[in-house]
């Protein structure tokens, strides 16, 4: 094997050729670090292939490529480095001159509860407490003795005898026993007030060295539960342990709280007294195990004494310490051993933030970072911040500065830059500066701060009233509403026969799911004859018990006379049980019994508005019209079906909505559907309303009334309209008014998604698109960095209404993070108005969330738009991808020129849309080089802004046009020659992709002709000749399974001579053929048993997998896919395995594969009975899990 390499400018390929049998010619290049692409040719006779090969060589030296060793086996990774330890402490010399540590009142709260500050004051007493104390013992005496006859614990008899005589009835004894206190505390301390009653007595009795002494013995003592008991009644006993072995079971534990009681006390001493304990305790430590002095310097609440013990504790092997070595976190004062502390045990709640800051100050910076990376919960985030917030110096203004966009923190880091300002102007315009992911925040607090530049046009002159839109001077809503239309209870208007669409019912005379398939699914139904009357007994059964999803299918199993009652019977179902029932079901309802089904569908809008209105679309009757309207008034998604409706039906509309309008009941969703009736057929209404008097008399107050006036809320205080963009007017380059900013807000208010206020249209057409994009985009922030409150969501939604490609762009990494901030409600809304911008660029943002995004139910949101656009356009999902894929504002020939005055720089694009630029003398680069001296400022910047701008898009869009055609492929999609060469060839960026590729003309569903498309957009056949496309043509990507091998050899050549490089697997893609003895088998056995990594399975979603449904507790038990021909896989995950549903990170590391089936729409099929290219496809699949 011989390897060439070639490197110039963003292309890095190599090419390598090797003789295999002395007369097979192997050829491989692509781009280094990957496969590549591979071809082989035969010679009659090893010369030939010598010579060819000799002559491909020089060929590739010319142009430039470099012969070098064959790439080595890749080498095992090298070991990672270790995390850097934690920053350094800041010391008192690097300190400048205004760090210090501010104690707000939310941090001092913090740091009283950390101190224990709020409990009650240790009161030497010991009468009160022998109450307490001899209360728990009587309780504690049965349980011991429960315990007694499972564990006999010798060795504390004396003990236990000591406490039932002298502890478990008042007067307790006089004096102190260390070793039965130390033992009955262990026992019978193990609530605070009890710890307390106990820490009372020994000082009362026995002063604060005895107190110590008895804490001292505590680690010689060990508390027993027998768990197997009843919560209240457990089994308890104490027994003797070596004290060096005696750590806590946790930090909570009695020994370790005791001593907290103990030290609120010593911080309550006078100074001689508290020195008089601390000799005690030390007294005390002299040879005491490690555990003991712990404690010790705990109750004494000594950061010299814990300073040692840490030590010793960070010098033992971690085995050798237990966890409530943690409370030293609570006293050590050097910043090098709570590093050391922290690295041991990690940052946790026992970790006491507050507490650390006073005793070491500025130097805790690096362990509250930490913790703040680690917290895990907005609740934590914000504590650590508010601690985090008292010290005041540059590298917590840096940290807050990465957590602007994080809810909770950007209010505490808001507040430290406010009153820091010194501190945050840096980080702010830093952060703008760089163009960091916070702009929006950062550009928002400086101008709070007073440091944003003042917009140019603020000395814009404002624009008199009568240059403005009505609207903004005299809107409706400060106005006299119009009075309701009159109520008149009881009208009927006479409509001749209800009737059906015929050619919408010949076209719906299948249910979604054959009923043989449902039958298939129920062992009780699964040998019934479809309309027996056994059959019909068996699926009324099925849809009384709530089975209704499939009703279109049960309806199909029964007789005539069965299934006509059930559909009469179903008027009175339960709506909900019918909210699931495709509109493909009611549509064979309703083309099977005609208007006798007509109840079941008004019965299933009342729970499926939008889809009983699609469904209805086939049926012309006032009662139809009337739930149609009713669904408009309740879901936006019904809002078109309705118009249609109309347009429809527009006799059968006004004879039913005129009725509506005048009911109480009804008039305020019915009333406002005349008015959208009348602007589709003005005549139908009037001609209705003539056949009733009282009718006609009331129309002109109908058409006339908007519905009740709309609720107007008052502007939240923390929007100034004073402080956004103005709004410059077209004609007159003056601006709004304050006055009139505010009517604008208000509109916006009004204003939904895909449902802007009418008279906002007015204020568009006034208006200069930039300025109201600059006004929208400047709105939204203020609302983001106040909070994001949802009832003020509709800042966010005048983007749909006045942004574009722009706001699209800025908007969609918020949409894509929102989910993993725990707003998802918000994330959806963003959809919206993706939606609503509508230019190719939002949608191809929209497009790209729905391919692929981590957050699976808003990426399953996405789709759902994408399909409301594509359905709403009469398309495909796939034909709507085909004209929305954004030509970036690139010439025609797929380039364009990026002018820095002297200089200009031409796009071009690689084999998988990564942009590069070339220069004048052809040098290419990956980036645009930086602007020189000698450049034109203005254009220079003007370049580099688009530049990147189009980086950005191409990364958006470049991973779903290769998904998307790879799909074509494999799905086997056409296009007509003309939508081929309108839509693919003469796009300006697809283009790029599709000359990468080999095409084909097909004829009833065979491959003819092959051709691929020329660098200069002409069509070449597989000899390089011309190519002819005729405008009705059928093409497609062809499957290498549908290609004669003669043609993959001539087609590779052909990509070989000319160094293309495919964006996906198409002529040497990895094929699989149905084995023998699986042609007739139902079940995919090739994976069967194979245990993947959790993370393969999920990967499989990239191949258009996708989890099953969550059953019992949240546990998904397969994934599925659709295929083509209206086909779906399943496969199963078994074993212990399975995805926990909303806690992925909690499923099994590891999951067992199951045989994969595939089912119809008539059942099971047989792995033969699949297509080829099916079949290769699903194996690929399977395979790669064992890659």
């Amino acid at each position: 094997m011989r390897r060439f390499e070639l490197s110039e400018g963003t292309s890095n390929k190599f090419w390598q050729v090797a003789i295999e049998d002395g007369k097979t010619l192997h050829v491989s290049f692509g781009k280094i670090g990957t496969k590549g692409q591979t071809q082989r040719k035969d010679f009659a006779a090893p010369p030939a292939a010598t010579a060819e090969m000799e002559k491909l060589i020089r060929e590739k030296t010319k142009k430039g490529y470099k012969e070098v060793a064959p790439p080595p086996a890749s080498p095992a990774p090298a070991p990672s480095a270790p995390a850097p330890p934690l920053g350094a402490p800041l010391s008192s010399k690097g300190e400048a001159a205004g760090d210090r540590v501010f104690w707000t009142p939310a941090a001092k709260a913090i740091l009283e509860k950390q101190r224990g500050e709020a409990a009650k004051a240790i009161v030497p007493s010991a009468t009160g407490a022998g109450v307490v104390i001899a209360e728990r013992v009587r309780a504690a005496m049965p349980l011991w003795e429960k315990a007694k006859l499972k564990w006999e614990a010798s060795e504390t008899a004396d003990v236990r005898a000591k406490l039932e005589a002298g502890y478990a009835e008042e007067p307790l004894p006089a004096t102190i026993d260390p070793d039965v206190e130390a033992a009955g505390c262990t026992l019978a301390g193990y609530d605070d007030d009890h710890r307390a009653a106990w820490v009372e007595r020994w000082l009362a009795l026995g002063g604060p060295a005895v107190a110590l002494d008895v804490l001292s013995r505590m680690w010689s003592y060990y508390r027993h539960y027998d768990s197997s008991g009843a919560r209240d009644a457990m089994p308890t006993w104490v027994t003797r342990v070596a004290p060096e072995r005696s750590w806590d079971s946790s930090v909570c534990g009695a020994k370790t709280d005791v001593a907290e009681v103990l030290a609120r006390h010593c911080r309550a001493l006078e100074p001689a007294e508290r020195a008089a304990m601390r000799a005690a305790a030390v007294k005390l430590r002299a040879g005491a195990p490690l555990t003991v002095r712990i404690g010790l310097a705990t109750a004494v609440d000594d950061a010299a004494l814990a300073n040692e013990d840490a030590a010793e504790v960070l010098a033992l092997p971690r085995d050798q310490v237990g966890y409530d070595a943690k409370v030293l976190f609570r006293l050590v004062d050097d910043p090098k051993t709570l590093e050391g502390l922290a690295a041991r045990f990690g940052l946790d709640w026992t970790f006491k933030n507050a507490l650390a800051v006073e005793r070491i100050g500025l130097a805790a910076t690096p362990l509250l970072v930490k913790q703040l990376e680690e917290a895990g919960s907005r609740d934590a985030e914000v504590a650590v911040a508010t601690v985090l917030a008292t010290l005041e110096h540059a590298e917590t203004a840096r940290v807050f500065g990465g957590w602007l966009h994080k809810k909770g923190v950007d209010a505490v880091a808001r507040d430290f830059f406010t009153r820091r300002p010194d501190l945050a102007l840096p980080v702010l315009k830093g952060i703008v500066a760089s163009r960091g992911k916070n702009i929006i925040f950062a550009e928002s607090l400086l101008k709070v701060l007073g440091a944003a530049p003042a917009p140019a046009t603020e000395a814009m002159p404002a624009a008199d009233a009568a240059e403005l839109p009505r609207v903004l001077v005299e809107p409706p809503w400060l106005a006299t509403p119009p009075k309701p239309p009159p109520i008149i209870e009881g009208i009927t208007l006479p409509f001749g026969p209800e009737r059906i669409d015929e050619e919408m019912a010949k076209a719906s005379r299948t249910p979604v799911v054959a009923g043989a398939s449902v039958k298939s699914w129920f062992a009780a139904t699964a040998k019934l004859e479809p309309k027996s009357a056994a059959m019909d007994l068996a699926a009324r059964s099925m849809l009384d018990g709530l089975s209704r999803r499939h009703i279109g299918s049960w309806l199909e199993l029964m007789s005539d006379a069965a299934a006509r009652q059930v559909v009469i019977d179903a008027a009175s179902f339960d709506e909900m049980s019918l909210a699931t029932v495709e509109v493909a079901d009611l549509r064979y309802a309703l083309a099977r019994f005609g208007l006798d089904a007509l109840p079941l569908v008004l019965n299933v809008a009342k729970a499926n508005g939008p889809g009983a209105a699609e469904a209805l679309s086939m049926v012309e009757s006032p009662r139809a019209a009337v739930a149609v309207a009713a669904a408009a008034a309740r879901s936006k998604k019904a809002r078109p079906k309705a118009v249609a409706y109309f347009a429809k039906y527009p006799a059968a509309s006004a004879h039913g909505l005129l009725p509506a309008a005048l009911s109480k009941r009804t008039q305020k969703t019915h009333a406002p559907a005349v008015k959208v009736l009348a602007a589709v057929d003005e005549a139908a209404v009037r001609a209705a309303a003539a056949k009733e008097p009282r009718v006609l008399a009331a129309l002109d107050a109908i058409l006339a009334w908007d519905g009740p006036p709309p609720k107007i809320a008052p502007l939240p205080a923390w929007l100034d309209p004073k402080a956004l963009p103005p709004v410059v007017l077209r004609a007159a380059s003056r601006r709004l008014p304050e006055t009139a900013v505010r009517h604008l807000l208000t509109l916006l208010a009004l204003s939904e998604p895909r449902d802007a206020h009418p008279l906002l249209a007015d204020v568009i057409a006034a208006c200069t698109g930039a300025s109201l994009a600059r006004f929208a985009w400047a709105l939204f922030e203020t609302w983001l960095t106040n909070g994001a409150p949802a009832p003020e969501d509709w800042m966010m939604t005048a983007l749909g209404h006045l942004g574009g490609d722009e706001a699209a762009r800025r908007l969609t990494p918020f949409v894509r993070a929102w989910p993993g901030e725990s707003a998802h409600a918000r994330a959806v809304k963003g959809l919206d108005v993706l939606a609503e911008i509508g230019t190719d660029v939002a949608l191809m943002h929209l497009d790209a969330i729905a391919e692929k995004l981590k957050f699976k139910g808003l990426q399953e949101k996405a789709r759902e738009k994408i399909e409301d656009i594509a359905d709403a356009r009469g398309l495909t999902r796939d034909e709507l991808a085909d004209r929305i894929a954004p030509a970036l504002d690139l010439d025609p020939d797929g380039s364009r020129v990026l002018s820095f005055g002297a200089r200009s720089f031409r796009v071009g694009w690689g084999e998988d849309l990564v942009p590069f630029v070339v220069d004048e003398t052809k040098r290419k680069s990956a980036d645009l080089p930086k602007p020189k001296a000698s450049d034109d400022k203005a254009a220079a910047a003007e370049a580099t802004a688009t530049w990147k701008a189009l980086k950005k898009d191409a990364k958006a869009v470049a991973s779903s046009q290769i998904l998307r055609l790879e799909r074509a492929m494999c799905t086997e999609r056409r296009w007509s020659g003309a939508d081929f060469e309108r839509l693919l060839v003469a796009h300006p960026l697809v283009f790029h992709l599709v000359r990468r590729l080999v095409w084909a003309i097909y004829e009833e569903d065979a491959v003819t002709k092959t051709f691929r498309v020329a660098e200069d957009r002409t069509l070449a056949d597989v000899n390089d000749d011309p190519f002819s496309l005729a405008g009705d043509a059928v093409v497609g990507l062809p499957h290498r399974l549908v290609l004669a091998d003669a043609d993959l050899r001539a087609w590779g050549e052909v990509f070989g001579n000319y160094e293309i490089i495919q964006p996906f697997a198409q002529l040497d893609r990895e094929v699989f053929a149905v084995t023998e003895p699986e042609r007739a088998a139902k079940e995919l056995a090739r994976v069967k048993g194979v245990e993947v990594p959790t993370g393969k399975v999920l990967g499989l979603e990239q191949r258009g997998w996708k989890k099953g449904v969550p059953q019992d507790a949240g546990w998904i038990w397969d994934v599925e896919k659709e295929l083509p021909r209206g086909l779906r896989a399943t496969l199963p995950l078994e074993g212990d395995g399975g995805l926990l549903a909303g806690a992925m990170a909690e499923s099994p590391p590891e999951q067992k594969l199951g045989a994969v089936v595939v089912r119809g729409r008539d059942g099971v099929v047989a792995l033969g009975d699949l297509p080829r290219i099916v079949f290769s496809e699903l194996v690929r699949d399977l395979e790669g899990l064992r890659a």
